[in-house]
C-alpha cells in the first residue's frame, strides 16, 4: 500500500496538470464547438427550408458565417486575445483553418483508404485529433498570450485565473 505523496511529489504532479486558466479555456473551446455546429446545421436548414436557397449555397453561406463567428468568439471569448493585432490573427486563423481542413482530409484518406479503417471511425478519429491540435495551435500561435487583461496589467497570461472563478 502506497503512503501519501510528499509535498515535493505533489508539486511535481501539479507541474504536469493543466492550469485553471487552460481548463476554463478548453471548456470555452468545447462550448464554442457546440455553438458552431448548431449554427452551421441550423442556418443551412433555415436558408434551404424557409428561404428555398439551394442546399449547396445554404451550406456555403453557413460555413462563411461560422468561420466569422468562430474567429470572433475565439478572439474574444475562448482565448481573450483582444490585445493582439486583429489583422495578424485573422490572417493566421484563415491560413491555419485552410491548413487544418486540408490535413483533416489527407489524414482521413490515410486512415480510411490506406489503413482500411471504417469511414465513420476514421472521421471521428481524425476530427478528434484535429480538435485537440486546433485548441493548442490557436492558443499558442494564432491568439498567443495577447489577452487584453494580460497586456493592460502586465501579468503573465500563463499564471492568470479566470475572473470570478474560485481560487
Amino acid at each position: 500500500m502506497r503512503e501519501k505523496a510528499s509535498p515535493g511529489e505533489r508539486d511535481s504532479l501539479r507541474e504536469h496538470l493543466p492550469t485553471r486558466d487552460t481548463t476554463w479555456r478548453f471548456f470555452r473551446f468545447c462550448v464554442l464547438t457546440v455553438i458552431s455546429f448548431s449554427i452551421n446545421l441550423g442556418l443551412t436548414a433555415l436558408l434551404h427550408e424557409v428561404f428555398a436557397i439551394d442546399e449547396r449555397v445554404s451550406f456555403a453561406i453557413a460555413l462563411v458565417v461560422v468561420f466569422v463567428v468562430n474567429f470572433l468568439m475565439q478572439r474574444y471569448y475562448v482565448y481573450r486575445a483582444a490585445g493582439g493585432s486583429a489583422r495578424r490573427q485573422l490572417v493566421l486563423y484563415l491560413l491555419s483553418s485552410l491548413g487544418f481542413r486540408g490535413s483533416e482530409y489527407l489524414a482521413f484518406l490515410l486512415v480510411h483508404s490506406v489503413l482500411g479503417v471504417h469511414y465513420l471511425i476514421s472521421v471521428v478519429g481524425v476530427l478528434g485529433v484535429s480538435f485537440m491540435a486546433k485548441f493548442f495551435f490557436y492558443g499558442t500561435v494564432v491568439f498567443r498570450g495577447e489577452s487584453k487583461q494580460a497586456s493592460s496589467s502586465g501579468c503573465d497570461p500563463k499564471n492568470r485565473d479566470e475572473p470570478g472563478q474560485p481560487q
